[in-house]
C-alpha cells in the first residue's frame, strides 16, 4: 500500500502542466500572429524568444506583445502585433509552480517579407530604342523579400525564354533575398510600343509586385502626303489648313514646311504607336492666302534618324477677293447718342462695294470710296452714322463687301448701347415684421437688365455697407445681404442701388427691432426671431 501510494504521487508531480502547446507558424511582415498555450489552474506562465524570458507582458520593452485568452481556464496565448522580422525565431511557454518550471515544445515563428517592387535592368547594348532584329538580353531583380521571390517577365504578354535565374543574399538582412533572372529578347517591328513586364510573388502573397517600361523599336517612315487642299486654285484672303502625314518611324520623323524653298514656322507631333502599329507623324500649317501667294510652292519634307523620309508639295493659284474686312471704330455708344464708323476692305479685284447691315436691315451710307493698293487691286472704304437704340443692344454690325463674280467678304461687331437696368426690387422678411436683437435678416437685391451689368451696392441710413455677396444668373443680378439685428438697427434703412448712377433705380427696407431694455422704442407687428 504505501509503494502504490508513493507510485501516485510521483505521478501527479511528472503530470506535464499543458493543455494546449504552441505550434509552428507563418506571418506576414506587419500583421498579426498568435502563439497558442493553456496550461492546468495555479500554474504560472513566461514566454520565451531564442530562449531569453520576456517578462510581464505587455512591458515597455515589447509594446507589441498582448497575452489573449481566458487565465482562468489557463489561456495565456500570445498574440504578436505588427510582426517584425526580430520576431521570427523559436517561441516557447514556459510554465512553473511551486514543483519547478517546465517548457512547452519550441514553436518556429516564420516571418514573411512580399518582395518589394523588381527593378528592370538593360545592359550595356540594350538600351532603348532597340533595333529590330538584334538579340539582346534583359534582367529584373527584386530584393527584400522572404522567402525568396519568384520573377516573371513578359513582352506583349508572352512569356520570354529565361537564359539565368538566381537568389542571393539580401544585403540589407540575411533573412531577406534577392532574386534576379536574365532573359533573352529579340525585338521586331511588332514589339513597338509593347510593354515589357516584370512582376514579383512569393508565398507572403498579396497581389503581385510590379514595375514595366514601354519598348520602343527603330524603323523609318513612310513618304509624307499633303492633305487638306481641295483645289490648288484659291481665293484671296482664304485660311489653307494644310495637314502634312508620315506613317510609321521610330524615331518619329521630323517634319518640315517650305514656301517656295523658305521654311515655314509649324509645330509637328507623333501619335503613340498601339497595338504594334507604327506611329501617325503630323504637322499641320495655317496660311491666309495674300496677292503674293499667286504661284507659290508648298513643301513638305521629312526627316528621320532612322533613314527613308521624301517630300510632297502642292502649287497653289489666287483668285481675287478682299483679304479682309476691318470695321474701324468703338462699337459702343450711349442710349440716344451718336455713333460713327468706318469699314475699310483689303485690296481686291475688282474693287469691291461695301455695303452696312445692322439686325438683318441694311443702313443709309455715303458712297464707298475706292484707291488703288500698291502691288495691285484697290482699298474700298464707307462711313456710316447710326443713333444708339436700346432695343439694338447686342445686335450684329455688319459690313459687307461684294465683288461680282468673286462673292463676298464681311467683318461684324456686336453694337453696345449703354443703359441703365429696367428694375430694382428686393427679396426679404415683410414689411411689418419686427426682429428680436441677434436675429439673423437676409435680404436679397435684384435687377434686371443694364449694359453694362449693374453693380448692385447696399446701404445703410446712406452709409455703404461692405458686406453682401454678389450672384448672377442671366439677365438678372442680385447681391445678397446677411444682417445680424442690433438696437441700432431699429428704423435703420437698408437700400440697394445700382452703384456710380445717381438717381437711378434703386429699393429698401426699414427694419423694426424689438428692443427689451427700452420698450418704448418698440415696434408692432409679427415677431420675426
Amino acid at each position: 500500500m504505501e509503494l502504490l501510494l508513493a507510485l501516485l504521487l510521483a505521478g501527479v508531480k511528472a503530470a506535464p502542466p499543458f493543455l494546449e502547446e504552441p505550434s509552428n507558424g507563418s506571418v506576414v511582415l506587419g500583421k498579426e500572429a498568435e502563439l497558442r498555450c493553456a496550461v492546468r489552474g495555479g500554474v504560472a506562465v513566461q514566454w520565451a524568444r531564442g530562449g531569453l524570458l520576456l517578462g510581464a507582458l505587455p512591458g515597455p520593452a515589447h509594446p507589441r506583445y498582448r497575452l489573449v485568452g481566458d487565465p482562468r481556464k489557463g489561456e495565456h496565448h500570445l498574440r504578436i502585433m505588427a510582426a517584425r522580422l526580430e520576431d521570427d525565431g523559436v517561441w516557447q511557454c514556459q510554465a512553473g509552480g511551486g514543483n519547478g518550471t517546465a517548457g512547452s515544445r519550441p514553436a518556429l515563428l516564420t516571418v514573411m517579407v512580399p518582395p518589394a517592387r523588381p527593378e528592370l535592368e538593360l545592359p550595356e547594348g540594350a538600351e532603348l530604342p532597340w533595333r529590330e532584329g538584334a538579340e539582346l538580353e534583359v534582367r529584373c531583380r527584386v530584393g527584400g523579400a522572404r522567402p525568396a521571390a519568384n520573377l516573371r517577365l513578359t513582352l506583349g504578354g508572352e512569356p520570354l525564354p529565361e537564359v539565368s535565374s538566381h537568389v542571393t543574399e539580401d544585403g540589407s538582412d540575411p533573412r531577406l533575398s534577392t532574386t534576379q533572372i536574365t532573359v533573352r529578347v529579340s525585338p521586331r517591328r511588332g514589339s513597338h510600343g509593347q510593354t515589357l513586364h516584370c512582376s514579383a510573388t512569393n508565398e507572403a502573397g498579396g497581389d503581385p509586385t510590379e514595375t514595366h517600361l514601354t519598348v520602343s523599336v527603330l524603323f523609318p517612315p513612310e513618304p509624307p502626303t499633303i492633305e487638306g487642299l481641295e483645289s490648288p486654285n484659291v481665293r484671296l484672303g482664304d485660311t489653307l489648313r494644310l495637314l502634312c502625314m508620315a506613317r510609321g518611324g521610330n524615331p518619329a520623323p521630323s517634319l518640315h514646311w517650305e514656301k517656295d524653298g523658305v521654311p515655314l514656322l509649324s509645330p509637328w507631333f507623333s501619335d503613340s504607336p498601339r497595338g504594334g502599329a507604327a506611329a501617325l507623324s503630323r504637322s499641320r500649317v495655317v496660311l491666309t492666302v495674300t496677292r503674293m501667294d499667286d504661284g507659290v510652292t508648298l513643301s513638305c519634307r521629312s526627316r528621320s534618324a532612322a533613314g527613308g523620309g521624301g517630300t510632297d508639295s502642292v502649287t497653289i493659284r489666287v483668285y481675287y477677293l478682299p483679304a479682309e474686312v476691318t470695321i474701324l471704330g468703338s462699337p459702343t455708344v450711349a442710349e440716344n447718342g451718336t455713333l460713327s464708323l468706318a469699314c475699310s476692305s483689303a485690296p481686291s479685284n475688282p474693287p469691291v462695294r461695301l455695303r452696312w447691315w445692322l439686325g438683318g436691315r441694311e443702313l443709309p451710307h455715303g458712297d464707298t470710296a475706292v484707291t488703288p493698293a500698291e502691288g495691285g487691286g484697290s482699298v474700298s472704304m464707307s462711313n456710316v452714322t447710326l443713333i444708339g437704340h436700346r432695343r439694338d443692344h447686342g445686335r450684329a454690325l455688319l459690313c459687307e463687301a461684294l465683288s461680282p463674280g468673286l462673292g463676298s467678304r464681311s467683318a461684324s461687331v456686336l453694337l453696345g448701347v449703354t443703359h441703365p437696368p429696367q428694375e430694382v426690387w428686393l427679396e426679404g422678411p415683410p414689411p411689418n415684421a419686427t426682429f428680436r436683437v441677434g436675429a439673423r435678416v437676409r435680404l436679397l437685391c435684384h435687377a434686371r437688365g443694364g449694359h453694362p451689368a449693374p453693380r448692385l451696392v447696399w446701404t445703410r441710413d446712406g452709409r455703404p455697407v461692405k458686406d453682401g455677396t454678389p450672384q448672377s444668373g442671366g439677365a438678372v443680378v442680385s447681391r445678397e445681404l446677411q444682417i445680424v439685428v442690433t438696437p441700432n438697427d431699429n428704423g435703420a434703412v437698408y437700400r440697394c442701388e445700382v452703384g456710380g448712377q445717381r438717381g437711378g433705380p434703386s429699393a429698401h427696407t426699414r427694419l423694426s427691432v424689438l428692443c427689451v431694455t427700452s420698450p418704448s422704442q418698440c415696434r408692432t407687428g409679427p415677431l420675426l426671431l
